[in-house]
């Protein structure tokens, strides 16, 4: 009882729920509900809650959730069979949906690192918990075009399986070469590989969809960020969020490189779009005038990670999203990323008592990192810091790069060394897809607790909406 967690308050709801319930009275069902759709009611989804056991969480919230679930189950079942109470919630919906959100997951880049997400999705989908809302950033965003163009079962079939996602991220992948090779190229022509290459790879993740026809097959929101190559005639233009709203005709394909042109890897690139004939061009956009040096088909992009890498505010702007999962697998983040009290489905082990590793080391943790933002938030506004490459490079620490729940692997030096490779064997492969897998499934618990709530409303709204 620490003053974040109301046992009463959940108590109390549940009951109310309960007795509606069985009384089958839709409208007193529906009032009951209401307050409960909130992102924390009750304070049951704070984080240290769920880091208190090695599986799920307290037994009043699971009974909660439990029985919140199935009031909403039953009012779906009321509006099927009658029209009028049907009817009578659809206000009830609208305020319900608005009040409880969307939960959007996000995942980050971090080079060859972001091989971690696949095992992320593949717990996902094999749990039917994935959020409709998806951003991806860099290599995340790599990963999400393979998502973006497959139905869940079409994903969890290639992820299970990793015979062709193997072929396109192994040994004939689009990062081949040695580093004394790759020293070479950059030496020689100021980058490595050439963007044509990438194209031929990134046809199999994104099927040659756009973002329109992307949700048009799936039903996802799925976003994409990319950062404009800063020159004097661009220079306060902010990054970019690509979508189905923003941009429906312009190709994943050209997203996905454009959010992953890492300075010295990739030349910057320009946004294509398709049109309706089929043929691809530059991505026109929203310019003030054709031929201004500002049109948005004449700016090129570089890596969404430097400026906007987890864009959790953005997607709550967008759509609503109030809960965010976070796969985060930069490497400026992961050391810092300690958890001093203990994560999900791994709480603080003996000899330690309250934090892990003694107080003193976690002091010193937080507070080499809190100081190190303080300093680069200072010289990032008083604009002490130059730019390399076109880019501000103090964004990929002062920006925001974690949600509501963040997850992140357990990264080893060898990760790091072969963060510019593709993966060097399929049981290798295989071994960092488990691990993210294992990693996830100790963050089920809270993210089951939110999912089947939001999955619950969703079908009701349907049923209401459709009568």
């Amino acid at each position: 009882e620490d003053g974040e967690f109301h046992p009463a308050v959940i108590r109390v709801a549940a009951e109310r729920l309960r007795l509606a319930r069985e009384r089958s009275d839709a409208v007193a069902l529906a009032e009951a509900i209401r307050p409960c759709l909130i992102k924390n009611f009750g304070g049951m989804m704070n984080y240290t809650l769920y880091t208190r056991s090695h599986c799920g969480t307290k037994v009043i919230i699971e009974e909660f959730v439990a029985e919140l679930v199935a009031s909403l189950d039953h009012l779906k079942e009321i509006a099927s069979k009658d029209e009028a109470a049907a009817q009578s919630l659809s206000d009830f919906i609208d305020s319900a949906l608005l009040s409880y959100g969307k939960t959007s997951l996000l995942m980050s880049g971090g080079g060859g690192l972001g091989f971690y997400h696949f095992g992320l999705l593949r717990a996902l989908l094999a749990m039917d918990m994935l959020p409709q809302v998806i951003c991806g950033t860099s290599m995340g965003a790599i990963v999400l075009g393979f998502l973006a163009s497959r139905s869940n079962k079409e994903a969890l079939e290639e992820l299970e399986k990793l015979e062709d996602l193997y072929i396109q991220v192994g040994p004939k992948g689009a990062l081949p070469g040695s580093k004394l090779w790759k020293l070479a190229q950059v030496m020689q022509k100021g980058y490595i590989y050439e963007l044509e290459d990438c194209e031929e790879h990134l046809a199999w993740f994104t099927q040659g969809m756009t973002f329109r026809e992307a949700f048009d097959k799936t039903g996802r929101y799925i976003n994409i960020t990319c950062t404009p190559r800063k020159t004097r005639k661009v220079d306060g233009l902010p990054s970019l969020i690509l979508n189905h709203i923003t941009t429906p005709h312009v190709t994943l394909t050209s997203a996905i490189l454009a959010s992953s042109c890492i300075p010295c890897l990739f030349l910057p690139i320009h946004l294509m779009e398709k049109l309706p004939d089929g043929t691809i061009r530059h991505y026109q956009g929203n310019q003030p005038g054709a031929g201004s040096d500002s049109s948005l088909d004449l700016v090129q992009m570089r890596d969404g990670s430097f400026e906007n890498d987890v864009p959790v505010q953005a997607m709550g702007v967008f759509f609503n999203s109030q809960f965010s999962i976070v796969s985060q697998v930069n490497p400026h983040i992961i050391p810092f990323f300690f958890n001093p009290l203990g994560a999900a489905g791994r709480p603080v082990r003996y000899p330690w008592r309250r934090y892990r590793g003694g107080f003193l080391l976690s002091l010193i943790e937080c507070w080499c990192k809190e100081d190190m933002i303080k300093n680069l938030r200072i010289m990032h506004s008083m604009g002490l810091l130059f730019r390399v490459f076109g880019v501000d490079w103090s964004y990929l620490f002062i920006q925001g790069e974690v949600g509501d729940i963040t997850i992140v692997p357990n990264a080893t030096m060898l990760d790091y060394w072969r963060m510019g490779d593709n993966q060097h064997s399929r049981k290798e492969f295989a071994d960092i897809i488990r691990q993210s897998e294992r990693r996830t499934w100790r963050h089920m618990a809270i993210i089951s607790n939110r999912m089947r709530i939001e999955q619950s409303l969703e079908a009701l709204a349907a049923v209401v909406r459709g009568s």
